[in-house]
């Protein structure tokens, strides 16, 4: 993960050139929060981040760090899928989503009724 205070100077764990590419491959992660539900969501996806600041009830809260992103579910190979899962609960303005690089968490969150909504973002590496 690069934050936002890292551009234009090396991630944790990066120097050098290593850390300017992989600057230039993140993408803005955006931050929203909804009172209703009092829960925050996060996207890497820009189209999604857009369609999201028009939604009823979600504030956009900004750029919350930097996160490469998969190309047709599939992460950079000197990176790790973030999973991402929602519990479906938005006629109960209880809505959330989960992460985790963790598959069995995913089988067991999906076996809870928690939807698998894929690979949203790539993380580590360096």
């Amino acid at each position: 993960m690069l934050r936002k205070k890292d551009v234009g100077g090396v991630a944790p764990g990066l120097t050098g050139r290593s850390a300017e590419r992989d600057w230039k491959r993140a993408q803005a992660v955006c931050r929203f929060y909804a009172k209703g539900p009092n829960s925050h969501f996060f996207t890497a996806d820009a189209k999604e981040c857009e369609d999201v600041k028009g939604y009823p009830g979600w504030v956009y809260e900004g750029i919350a760090y930097y996160m490469k992103v998969p190309k047709n579910g599939v992460c950079p190979s000197d990176s790790v899928p973030v999973h991402r899962l929602y519990n479906n609960r938005f006629i109960f303005n209880d809505s959330n989503h989960r992460f985790t690089t963790d598959m069995d968490v995913v089988a067991r969150m999906t076996q809870a009724g928690w939807i698998y909504e894929g690979v949203k973002m790539c993380g580590g590496g360096g």
